[in-house]
This record gives structure tokens, sequence and C-alpha cells, in this order.
């Protein structure tokens, strides 16, 4: 996931005796660009929450800083911000990091589990520049972890912005990343892909996937899963055994869903040779409630992806 970035949340609060009303403008204005970019942003550590509930500093008010020390043009600026850029906790975080622990390489009492993470999943962290530590551009980790009755320890060097000049070289090389991965889609066709020759495509989700301005942030994503999926297709008899090899979350719809007629219609797809099928089984490995819906033929080797979009209503969530 190089193309999100992972809050670290480590880098709060500030201390007592200082004041970070100028470094929040700064956080900020990386966030307005990152979100110009189409860059989203996760937590994998910490409580979910808003950006006005963070601790910032004991004698820090938020509310206070923003309604009161800005102008209205500034203030205008960042609710609106607030607004679009949330920061969710990522559903992989927790199982990715287990029980490993990392902490900072200068300062092993700090615990950096979203750095952690981000070294898991090729990821950039943003901190905020509340200590000297949190201002460089590499961050080093350690990460501490248990295997056959041995304590083992690895260095991880993660790439950091703090500074709205550090976003620049980050949104240069997601652009090369984004236009790799428009000739990717560009070049992909219903049958007999050269890079994925067990993934089939309907032309209506490779109308989808080509549409780079909706779907560029979620493109790497996308390719990660058709990879697995083409590998795991190969060694699976079931919908089980195919999230089991693919480490991907899938599952089928509930009966009460496939129940309503309503809803039942909207997961039918074409199909590239069976015309239209029921595509109920479902890959949620994407952030922002994207759903890529999927019809695995077990005994063919064969996997078609029928849609990729919003989650689809259900009976516990119809809307």
């Amino acid at each position: 996931m190089p193309e999100r970035l992972i809050f670290n949340d480590a880098s709060l609060p500030f201390p007592p005796d200082s004041d970070p009303g100028d470094h929040l403008k700064e956080f900020f204005a990386i966030l307005q660009r990152a979100n110009d970019a189409q860059v989203s942003l996760d937590r994998a550590a910490g409580a979910e929450g808003h950006w006005s509930a963070l601790i910032y500093s004991e004698q820090f008010s938020f509310g206070e800083w923003l309604n009161s020390r800005l102008d209205q043009e500034e203030r205008r600026k960042i609710k609106n911000l607030m607004t679009k850029v949330a920061c969710p906790l990522n559903s992989e975080a927790e199982k990715v990091i287990g029980d490993r622990i990392y902490v900072l390489k200068e300062d092993d009492a700090i615990a950096t589990d979203a750095l952690g993470f981000a070294s898991v999943k090729g990821a950039t962290s943003i901190s905020f520049s509340s200590h000297e530590r949190w201002r460089k551009v590499i961050l080093e980790i350690t990460e501490m972890y248990a295997e056959a009755g041995k304590e083992l320890t690895l260095q991880h060097k993660i790439e950091n912005i703090c500074k709205v000049c550090h976003i620049e070289p980050f949104l240069d090389k997601i652009r090369g990343i984004r236009e790799g991965n428009v000739k990717f889609f560009n070049d992909l066709k219903e049958l007999e892909n050269k890079n994925f020759p067990n993934i089939q495509f309907n032309r209506e989700v490779l109308k989808t996937l080509k549409k780079s301005g909706e779907v560029s942030q979620y493109q790497s994503q996308i390719i990660d899963v058709l990879r697995k999926l083409n590998e795991g297709i190969e060694i699976s008899g079931s919908l089980d055994e195919l999230s089991q090899n693919t480490e991907l979350d899938i599952s089928g719809e509930s009966g009460v869903t496939m129940g309503n007629r309503k809803f039942a219609r909207r997961r039918r797809f074409s199909h590239p040779t069976l015309e239209t099928a029921s595509f109920e089984a479902h890959v949620k490995n994407f952030p922002d409630a994207r759903r890529m819906h999927i019809l695995p033929d077990y005994a063919g080797r064969k996997i078609c992806i029928g849609y990729f979009g919003k989650h689809l209503p259900t009976m516990s969530d119809p809307t």
C-alpha cells in the first residue's frame, strides 16, 4: 500500500510547554496536498476518532485554536479538509502487527506500532513535528518477536513526512506508480490476460477499472488482490480455501441478503462465457468500504471479476 499514508500516532502529544498551533497548520497543509492528489490516510494504532478529539498537548484546546486563533479563510479550509479526510483504523493493522513489538530505535521506550505496520506494508508515515525525533525523512524502528523459543530483532527504515516540502517527492513517486497502473489496466481483456491467465473480467468491471480518476487510489491494491487470486485459485477447492491460500478477507453473502430479490439482483453481473451469473463472493481488502465481487470456478481454475466499487446494500445495511 505505497499510495496510502500511515499516521504516526506516537508523534503526539507535543511537550506540555510547547504550542502546537503552527505545527498543526503545517500538518493540515500536508493533508491538503495529499487529499488533492487522492492519497488516503490510515491509522494502525490508537483509538479511532475525529481530528478534534486527538490530544495534541496537555494545555492545548483544538477548538479554541481552530475557532479563535485562525483567520476566517484558514478556519474554513481546515474545517472543510476535516470533513473530507478521515483517519480510520486500518482493518488489517491488528492482524499484521500481531504479537510483534515495534519500538523506536533511538528510544526503545517509545512504542511505534503504526510505524511497524507501515514497514510491513511498504507505506510512508506522516508525523507531527512534536519532537526532533519525528523531524526526519527516515525513521528507524526495531521489531522484536519470538521464533522457535528465541527472541529476535529486525531493523526497519520508514520514509516519513512532517513538512510540506517532504510530500512533493512522495507525490511524484505516486504519480509514477499510477501512470504504470493506468497502462496495466488499459491492457486488461475479458479473457486470456498475460499477467493473470486465471483471471477473467466482465465488460462493466473493465470499464470501471480503466476509469483512472475513480479508482486511482485503489489501483495498486487491486493489482495485489488480482495477483493473489490468480495464484490462489490454482490450489483452492472452496471459498474457505481460497481465502486461506490468498490471505484475503473473502466471504459470501448471507442467506437473508440473498433471500431479498432486490439485493440478490444487485449481485448478478455479466460473465464473458456464462452471459449472467450471481457473484456472491466478495473481497473486502480495500479501504473506504470498497468491494470486489468474484465468481470462482474451482474445477476450471478460473476467477471472474464481476464488480468493483462501493459496498453493495444488504439487509443489515440497505443504504
